[in-house]
C-alpha cells in the first residue's frame, strides 16, 4: 500500500511540473494568397472599420478599436511603406507583438498574420493557452478564407 501511495504522490508531482514546462508564449503564424491588387487587400486591413467584413469574431468596430473575443484590439501602427500594421489586444492581461503584413506575390498578394503573445504563468493558464492555439488558428484561417472570398470576386 505505501508504494502504491509514493507512487501515485510521484505520479501526480510528475504531471504538475510537466504543466510548468508547457510554453507560456503562444505564437500563431497564418498566411493567404489572394489574387488581388496590393492596394485593394490594404484599404481592406488597414483600418478596423474595413475587419468589419471579413474578421472571423464578426463584432463591430468603433474608431481605432473594436471587440476581439474577450477583449478589446486596437491598431497601434500603420506603416503603409512596408504595407504592415501592428496591433494591440487588452484582453485576459495577454501582450505581445501583433500584426498583418503584405507582400506581393505572383498575381497578388500573401497576407501574413502574425500573432505572439505571453500568457499566464500558472499551469491552468499554459494549458488554456496550448488548448487555445488551436480554436485561435483556426479563427485566423477563417478570417483570411473571408477576405480572399470578398476580395477576389470584385
Amino acid at each position: 500500500m505505501k508504494i502504491f501511495i509514493v507512487g501515485t504522490f510521484a505520479s501526480l508531482f510528475s504531471l504538475l511540473l510537466g504543466l510548468f514546462i508547457l510554453p507560456q508564449e503562444v505564437e500563431l503564424i497564418r498566411f493567404m494568397d489572394i489574387q488581388a491588387q496590393p492596394e485593394v487587400v490594404w484599404s481592406s486591413i488597414a483600418t478596423v472599420e474595413a475587419w468589419d467584413a471579413w474578421e472571423p469574431y464578426k463584432k463591430k468596430a468603433s474608431g481605432n478599436t473594436r471587440p476581439w473575443s474577450e477583449g478589446m484590439l486596437t491598431i497601434v501602427s500603420v506603416d503603409p511603406d512596408k504595407q504592415e500594421i501592428r496591433y494591440e489586444i487588452d484582453a485576459n492581461e495577454a501582450k505581445g507583438d501583433l500584426s498583418l503584413a503584405l507582400k506581393p506575390a505572383n498575381e497578388g498578394v500573401i497576407v501574413r498574420w502574425h500573432h505572439r503573445y505571453k500568457g499566464g504563468y500558472w499551469p491552468w493558464e499554459r494549458v488554456d493557452n496550448w488548448f487555445s492555439r488551436a480554436e485561435l488558428a483556426l479563427k485566423f484561417d477563417e478570417g483570411l478564407h473571408q477576405l480572399r472570398i470578398n476580395l477576389e470576386k470584385k
